[in-house]
């Protein structure tokens, strides 16, 4: 169970970069180092579109992955422990909140969450603007193989908590679990908006 890649559409590191595309989009965002390229690699057949950095904050632009299936996945840059110069962090920022701010093809935004360092600030403060720009998210929590069953189930016990309003999926780009959990949410998700 996996999507197919056309092709890479765009990259976008300005804004008259973003295509101008009528198809829904899926977004994939969340801290640096959190599995981001990893999980976005897991959901194609045989393509590995996102580029697997041994240092995070590597992801610089908005990457745009069109898949046979008509849809887009969106791939923005992570935040967190982005290195560069102020400058360049606030254009990845300005670039960013355009880009969420007028967008109407995105169906489902997938903010990702390392299960073991769970919701932070900066990820309320997004999840906060998700809602006020009534845009549907869910919460994928990845890494989730760095931990036995007990302490997995006590993580996620603790984060569904706080996020009791949202689907809260556990996945691991190494293990492949969740991963058929996480396509049906998508596909579910295009249906919706079909």
């Amino acid at each position: 169970m996996s999507f197919h890649l056309q092709r890479v559409l765009a990259t976008a590191y300005e804004i008259k970069q973003i295509p101008l595309e009528d198809v829904p989009e899926i977004v994939v965002a969340g801290r640096s180092n959190v599995g981001k390229s990893s999980l976005i690699n897991a959901l194609f057949k045989g393509a590995k579109p996102a580029r697997v950095g041994k240092h995070p904050g590597k992801t610089r632009s908005i990457n745009f992955y069109l898949t046979r299936e008509q849809f887009i996945i969106v791939d923005l840059p992570g935040y967190g422990y982005a290195r560069g110069p102020r400058t360049d962090m606030e254009r990845w920022k300005r670039l960013v909140e355009y880009y969420l701010s007028h967008r109407r093809v995105i169906v489902l935004f997938l903010l990702l969450v390392d299960i073991r360092r769970g919701i932070e600030q900066e990820e309320e403060m997004l999840v906060h603007t998700l809602k006020k720009m009534k845009i549907p998210y869910a919460l994928v929590l990845t890494k989730i193989d760095k931990l036995n069953r007990n302490e997995l189930n006590q993580l996620r016990t603790i984060i569904t908590s706080k996020a009791a309003d949202i689907p809260v999926l556990a996945f691991s780009a190494r293990t492949g679990d969740g991963k058929k959990e996480l396509i049906q949410l998508i596909e579910r998700s295009l249906k919706v908006n079909a």
